[in-house]
């Protein structure tokens, strides 16, 4: 398993120049290794910021989804939630040594599912999150993690809910056996490069975008 390093700002203190960064721990990675090898004293460059931390909509209530990698990001989601809002959160760790504690004023109601082989696809959060009772009103979804995780989970919020794109923010973090995924995926690179130039020219709708790009990539058993 290789997934992509995931660090997460949890908090700026602007008056002691202080930064605060959760890193998902796990076998390889960069940002593993300065975790855990990291001493007191190492100087530390940062980059310009990148992140794609929305605001939260204005909805009645919220799904957060994620795995290791996604949860100190879902951390600090939950840690914005405004005072009563309701929240149905599931997460995927290895063991129950990964749960953590989530601060939150929200109203939440938590899963937690144990898989110690988080390798090994389909993920359970897809089934979670199908399964899960949606309430009335005005819903939103977020979720972090494992990129066939993730597609799956965008397909049935997009088409078999039928929610708008503003009603959903759904990222995949990383691949198992990525080393073998970028081979086959060098078949569909240019054509996959082609329809995102295409789309910036023609002005398409990004979610519309990305179903053509995926539809293209399951047709090579990507």
């Amino acid at each position: 398993m290789e997934p992509r390093p995931q660090a997460t700002v949890r908090h700026f203190d602007a008056d002691r120049h202080e930064l605060t960064v959760d890193v998902a721990v796990h076998g390889h990675g960069r940002a593993t290794r300065w975790a855990v090898e990291a001493t007191p004293g190492d100087r530390v460059v940062l980059s310009a910021p990148t992140g794609r931390q929305r605001s939260l909509p204005e909805t009645d209530w919220e799904v957060v989804v994620g795995d290791l990698t996604g949860l100190p990001a879902a951390s600090r989601r939950l840690e914005q939630q405004p005072t009563g809002r309701r929240v149905r959160a599931i997460f995927e760790v290895p063991n129950e040594d990964c749960v953590v504690p989530l601060d939150t004023d929200a109203d939440l109601h938590v899963s937690w599912i144990f898989n110690p082989r988080p390798d090994v696809i389909p993920s359970a959060l897809n089934l979670a999150t199908r399964s899960l009772p949606l309430p009335p009103g005005r819903g939103y979804v977020w979720m972090a993690g494992e990129a066939a995780c993730s597609r799956d989970i965008r397909r049935y919020v997009r088409h078999e809910l039928g929610w708008p794109s503003s009603a959903y923010d759904i990222v995949g973090y990383w691949r198992p056996d990525v080393e073998a995924y970028l081979r086959r995926y060098s078949a569909v690179e240019q054509q996959v490069a082609d329809i995102y130039e295409a789309s910036r020219r023609g002005g398409r709708d990004q979610e519309e975008t990305i179903d053509q790009v995926y539809a293209v990539m399951e047709a090579h058993g990507l």
